[in-house]
């Protein structure tokens, strides 16, 4: 990372290692503090699970990227700008990571949307500020080559290097893993509108709710309606819309790639994060780790599950630390490997990779490198970390 600096943030990590059943948790820890920063956000996580997107408030405003390796880092701002754009939000990371999307409010309070690529910084979307001066990029394709979001004037997005169209008067709030599908919402009559669009057929209206998530193929939509009949909801191409469990307060924010398997949160006395399964079973994590034997002293993860790996095993969100304000968390719910792209640089499986890994093993970890516990099992820098490290980068599994 070009001229990066480490951020500390008052963030955390829930390390859950398991053999496939039961889940076992091994351990909690905060992961730092940034002493001019009293919030801190977790919004989203890689398809892989190794990287974490989060965002700062109560002071510095700034966005980060984590890693298991290098911690929390500043991905700065729009060269040129950063006395006039003092605040940036990252909302979306692609697929491996090397890629972020997101927004920077300046002190005039425009909202412009940026694109953060590995080894290249920060830039401007480039889409020219109308009337509303707010234009935000939601979401980001796996690829990172195509990005989605709002133009308070003329509605949802879709962007790539090449091109620039404006698919419906709403807002586009998620992407499929190849981009060809996205999903957002509109206003009719008083209600919230799911939107789904493609290429082929353009927007379609699949019901009253809000989109905040797609499967990677962009057959399972999930989100949360807001006027009756409340609560959190799972659409599928082949069974349309359906409530799930949790009731009004529910809210589902994530799902993993084949759909199986939401994230979210229920709004019920001071709230708590959670899991949705294919059969509409709720799993609320406190639980699931508390009876794991982890001890959850001092933690409240009570501001809800923000996104969710491909895999459904790493877990996001929000809650509270130590009485502190605002505390991203990280749950591994079952062993998780490393990426074969150890460093994140965006070339998978190279020469750098090897020799990142072997650095981190003797304690220099790069800013972007994922860490020594490769094989997730809580033991740091062993043969077996050496020896799914190799099985990882030749493409087999953990």
């Amino acid at each position: 990372m070009d001229n990066q600096s480490v951020l500390t943030c008052l963030a955390a990590t829930v390390l859950i290692v398991t053999t496939p059943s039961p889940l076992r948790a091994q351990s909690i820890f905060s992961i730092g503090n940034l002493p001019s920063a009293n919030e801190c956000w977790a919004t989203a996580v890689s398809r892989d699970g190794c990287v974490v997107a989060a965002a700062f408030g109560g002071g510095t405003q700034d966005s980060a990227i984590w890693t298991r390796g290098g911690g929390l880092f500043d991905l700065g701002g729009i060269p040129g700008t950063q006395l006039v754009y003092p605040e940036y939000h990252t909302l979306s990371v692609n697929e491996n990571g090397t890629v972020a999307v997101g927004y920077a409010r300046s002190v005039f309070l425009e909202v412009r949307a940026f694109i953060w690529r590995h080894g290249q910084g920060m830039a401007d979307l480039n889409i020219n500020l109308t009337s509303s001066d707010v234009v935000i990029a939601n979401a980001v394709s796996g690829s990172g080559d195509v990005v989605v979001g709002v133009d308070y004037d003329r509605g949802a997005f879709r962007w790539t290097s090449q091109s620039l169209d404006f698919l419906w008067p709403g807002e586009a709030t998620a992407i499929s893993r190849d981009g060809t599908v996205v999903v957002g919402t509109y206003s009719w009559g008083g209600q919230t509108r799911a939107v789904r669009w493609t290429e082929e057929e353009g927007p379609q209206d699949i019901g009253q709710f809000s989109p905040r998530a797609v499967s990677d193929d962009g057959n399972t939509i999930v989100g949360d309606r807001d006027s009756a009949p409340w609560g959190a909801v799972r659409w599928t191409s082949t069974t349309g819309t359906t409530t799930l469990s949790g009731g009004d307060g529910a809210i589902a924010t994530a799902v993993s790639a084949d759909g199986t398997t939401a994230a979210g949160y229920v709004v019920q006395g001071q709230g708590f994060s959670c899991l949705w399964t294919a059969n509409d079973t709720l799993l609320r994590l406190d639980e699931i780790l508390a009876q794991q034997g982890l001890n959850l002293t001092g933690w409240t993860l009570n501001g809800g599950a923000s996104a969710i790996s491909s895999d459904g095993k790493v877990v996001v969100g929000n809650g509270r630390y130590a009485n502190q304000v605002d505390s991203a968390w990280v749950i591994w719910l079952g062993p998780h490997c490393t990426s074969n792209d150890f460093n994140h640089d965006n070339n998978v499986a190279t020469d750098l990779d090897i020799e990142d890994f072997f650095r981190c093993l003797g304690g220099d970890c790069c800013a972007t490198c994922d860490g020594p516990d490769t094989n997730g099992d809580g033991n740091v820098s062993t043969d077996a970390d050496i020896e799914a490290f190799f099985r990882v980068l030749a493409g087999g599994p953990c």
